[in-house]
C-alpha cells in the first residue's frame, strides 16, 4: 500500500469519527491533535478506527507517542511487520 493510499484511509478513519473534518485535506505533516483540532478521546477513537481498517494494534504506549500523520503511517507499517 502507498503512502497516499494509507493517507486516504486514515483520512476515511478521521471522518467516520469527526464528520465535521470532511473536507481536511491530510498532509504527511498534518499533526493530529493540533492540526484537526481533536481531544484526547476523540484522538483514541480515530486511533481505534485505523487500528480496525488496517488490522493492526498499536500498543498504547506508542500510540501516545503519535503526533503527525506520518507517524500514524510508520506506526501501521511497524505493527504489519
Amino acid at each position: 500500500m502507498t503512502d497516499e493510499e494509507m493517507i486516504a484511509t486514515i483520512k476515511d478513519c478521521v471522518v467516520a469519527a469527526q464528520p465535521e473534518l470532511s473536507g481536511l485535506k491530510l498532509e504527511k505533516d498534518t499533526v493530529l491533535n493540533k492540526d484537526l483540532g481533536v481531544d484526547s478521546m476523540n484522538f483514541i477513537l480515530i486511533i481505534c478506527k485505523i487500528e480496525a481498517a488496517f488490522n493492526v494494534s498499536i500498543p498504547d504506549e506508542d500510540m501516545m507517542q503519535l503526533s503527525t500523520v506520518q507517524d500514524v503511517i510508520d506506526e501501521i507499517r511497524k505493527c504489519q511487520k
